[in-house]
């Protein structure tokens, strides 16, 4: 039995307008050597593709996209999962918080389930969360009650020792 990983990301897609624009991207990444799947969905209007990362990297995929004549949107939430051996784990983390965009609300602090969050003021007038990334573990449960797109998605680098 051979041993593979593979990585799945969740990229926004920009620029299309039908069922015919998603089906033309989902050819063109799945021509991509080392892409083993994707699915790309015009009403949510983003791609999930499964990849192996010794073989193409998430740069190639968004370039293949872009190639076509759409847009990887620059905001992407990339959500990696590493899977081996029937295991999944999620190796995402929020790597900042938009001080211009965070309204100081308070959702993704009640949404983490880590409790890496904490309310401050910010010059003295206004709200804002700040975060540890280090603590964070990728849930991204605070990415999806963010109403204002203030938080910052990175992807975290797989370590490939993980059994």
């Amino acid at each position: 039995m051979t041993d593979r990983i593979e990585n799945k990301v969740q990229l926004p897609i920009a620029g299309m307008s039908c069922e015919s624009c998603a089906h033309h991207i989902q050819q063109v990444v799945c021509r991509i050597p080392g892409v083993t799947r994707a699915k790309v969905s015009y009403p949510g209007k983003t791609a999930i593709v499964d990849f192996r990362p010794a073989e193409v990297g998430g740069d190639e995929i968004k370039l293949a996209i872009e190639g076509a004549g759409y847009a990887v949107e620059a905001r992407a939430s990339f959500q990696i999962i590493q899977t081996r051996a029937g295991l999944a784990w999620v190796q995402a983390f929020i790597e900042a918080v938009d001080l211009e965009k965070c309204n100081g609300c308070g959702k993704c602090v009640r949404a983490c389930g880590q409790n890496v969050y904490a309310l401050v003021e910010i010059d003295g007038r206004k709200k804002a969360a700040i975060i540890n990334g280090d603590e964070c573990l990728g849930d991204c449960h605070c990415h999806k009650a963010c109403l204002t797109d203030a938080l910052i998605c990175r992807p975290r680098r797989l370590d490939a020792t993980v059994p």
